[in-house]
């Protein structure tokens, strides 16, 4: 990500100016992370099926709670035409109770070492999105890319890197 951010100049990266969203971002990424690592004793013996359940239940509280206390939704809510909540059903189902429920199963299969080097391509796939969107690439993404599914392959033991005898 820092490699597609920076086009492969260290020097943007020392210049970059952080927006509080982006700021949102990496607190959420490590807040997943921390879940995971946290959870894990709790979900040992769960299924996917509960996982997920569980987390959705969690998460949906949290930003009801959040949403309740800073965004004062309802007008807004009743306010959205009807193309936005079916967009909003989709997001919920598809992109994040079905998601989750395969990242879970995969976890439970693999382990959770295993699993979250899939999560490298959590960029990729929304680069992919991106263009589906009707977005352009730059060469810098398409590098990004390569390098992701390298690590991944490398990681995955499909691509074997010697590495000279100590």
């Amino acid at each position: 990500v820092l490699f597609v951010i920076s086009h492969g100049h260290i020097s943007t990266l020392l210049h970059l100016k952080i927006a509080i969203g982006d700021l949102f971002i990496l607190l959420g990424g490590v807040s997943f992370c921390l879940a995971n690592v946290l959870s894990r004793r709790y979900v040992k013996n769960a299924t996917p099926l509960e996982t997920t359940t569980f987390s959705m239940m969690f998460g949906a509280l949290t930003l009801i709670i959040l949403s309740v206390i800073f965004e004062h939704p309802s007008q807004a809510i009743a306010m959205a035409p009807i193309t936005a909540h079916l967009a909003m059903g989709y997001v919920i189902i598809c992109s994040t109770m079905i998601a989750y429920l395969f990242w879970f199963n995969g976890i439970q299969k693999l382990g959770a070492g295993r699993a979250s080097i899939f999560f490298n391509f959590v960029p990729v796939f929304s680069m992919l999105v991106a263009l589906l969107a009707g977005q352009s690439l730059n060469i810098w993404q398409l590098i990004g890319t390569g390098l992701v599914m390298l690590g991944v392959m490398s990681s995955g033991g499909f691509i074997q890197i010697k590495r000279p005898a100590l």
